[in-house]
């Protein structure tokens, strides 16, 4: 494991422990593994991979025909002593860290809320300057980046952050009700990647956040074990 790292110790506990939780619950006998090892470690950053893996109670043979529908599970009875599936498995997570940066308080809680359920390590705040304050001391992979703030606007903001050492390579995606062509090139200028409408919808958000990361991790790798059509 590479040294000297800092994270948000918190939010890995949590992920963890939701992981581990569940490989108990179906492992009555046998055992529950955690492993945590690097995957990639930069002048500037480390990818790390968190593994829980358990033996879990098996699958039923009468189980397997409908073990991929929809909304189903192993044991579907009223008096189940639990949900779930049951199979071992590994189930696994990274850590690439995402920072939400929006001055309203509705957007950046739904968006904080859709963002953690698929990447753990998102953090919010609500203005540039803070914004600015916690990538100087800890990059981010990617921001998204509000672009009407008070204090600091999402556009002076990207602009300043990409001068920081260690956030060259970071990925602003920009929250925005303005689709105009003419506010898409002041984004581009103040060295902004994508666009995302404000608020936000589930898909797209998903869909562009990905693409960037996978694109980011891609360029680190020469493209090497990603299609083409990925990281367009």
């Amino acid at each position: 494991m590479p040294q000297g790292l800092l994270g948000d110790a918190a939010r890995l506990q949590q992920a963890l422990l939701n992981y581990a939780a569940n490989a108990v619950k179906f492992t009555h006998g046998g055992t529950v593994t955690l492993r945590a090892a690097g995957v990639e470690d930069t002048h500037a950053s480390a990818l790390l991979r968190f593994e829980v893996q358990d033996t879990g109670i098996g699958i039923a043979p009468e189980v397997l025909p409908r073990r991929f529908r929809a909304f189903e599970q192993a044991d579907n009875s009223t008096t189940r002593q639990y949900g779930g599936t049951g199979l071992g498995s590994t189930f696994w997570f990274a850590a690439a860290q995402v920072l939400v940066v929006d001055e309203d308080e509705v957007n950046r809680v739904v968006t904080l809320a859709l963002m953690a359920t698929a990447l753990p390590h998102t953090e919010a705040m609500a203005d540039g300057l803070e914004a600015l304050r916690r990538a100087a001391l800890n990059p981010y992979d990617l921001i998204l980046m509000d672009v009407h703030m008070s204090d600091l606007d999402g556009l002076e903001t990207t602009r300043r952050m990409c001068d920081l050492p260690g956030c060259a390579a970071t990925t602003s995606v920009v929250l925005t009700a303005n689709v105009f062509a003419e506010d898409r090139r002041r984004c581009l200028e103040a060295g902004m990647d994508d666009f995302l409408t404000n608020p936000v919808v589930p898909e797209p958000l998903f869909e562009t956040v990905m693409r960037w990361l996978l694109r980011a991790r891609a360029a680190v790798r020469g493209c090497s074990d990603l299609p083409p059509e990925t990281v367009q």
